[in-house]
């Protein structure tokens, strides 16, 4: 077991980050040394504490990739839309631009679907609610006691009533701590999200997204 403490940790790491290099060749005074080491160690230390907060990405930049996508995509399908007929027109706007609007979608009960395509639970249907975030999705694909009671014989897909898949139950996967949720498409590529995401307000501003749950070693 390592019982280093952070201290010691950025003691160690500040060497490599930081050089220190002699004008004219010259030896530091050991009382200079000592002063950058001490400076350097602590830089190190603020790397490590705030490393959170450093690895994330801005709402704001977040925000103009959004746009970004919105755009793209109208723009494509403004340019489709000039070589087609009318009655093709006005179904390709339905399906590009008449997306629901956010008092529409406050009004109603939001159901997502998602996807987990190496786990047994391959894909399911999650109801959300103002407190449900993305760490409570994933949840619902690890493993329960009694979750796979049923015909263990099964072999292949078998949709439940609540609308989970299930798939080859004889060789069961369920999801772990390196599973994260995953927003994929309408007006973002692709988005590793953060377990402590609210699931409602992310709905709100991309709900055309496809939810995906994918293995990732590191954060």
């Amino acid at each position: 077991m390592n019982k280093m403490g952070l201290n010691n940790i950025a003691m160690i790491m500040a060497p490599n980050l930081f050089l220190l290099h002699a004008r004219s060749k010259e030896k530091l005074h050991l009382e200079t040394e000592l002063k950058k080491a001490e400076s350097t160690s602590k830089i190190v230390t603020m790397l490590i504490h705030y490393q959170d907060s450093l690895w994330t990405v801005p709402s704001s930049f977040i925000a103009q990739l959004r746009h970004q996508y919105t755009v793209e995509a109208h723009r494509k399908a403004d340019k489709s839309l000039l070589s087609k007929f009318s009655r093709k027109k006005e179904k390709t706007e339905d399906k590009y631009k008449k997306l629901p609007n956010n008092d529409q979608l406050e009004s109603q009960d939001v159901v997502i679907k998602v996807q987990a395509p190496h786990l047994t639970k391959s894909s399911a249907l999650v109801q959300l609610d103002n407190s449900t975030t993305a760490a409570d999705v994933v949840d619902k694909f690890k493993c329960e006691n009694g979750e796979l009671t049923r015909e263990n014989s099964t072999i292949g897909e078998v949709e439940t009533s609540a609308g989970h898949v299930y798939r080859n139950p004889n060789n069961a996967h369920y999801a772990h701590d390196t599973d994260y949720l995953f927003e994929v498409g309408g007006n973002i590529a692709e988005r590793c999200l953060d377990p402590r995401t609210k699931m409602m307000e992310l709905y709100h501003v991309n709900p055309t997204a496809e939810w995906v749950i994918k293995s990732r070693k590191y954060r």
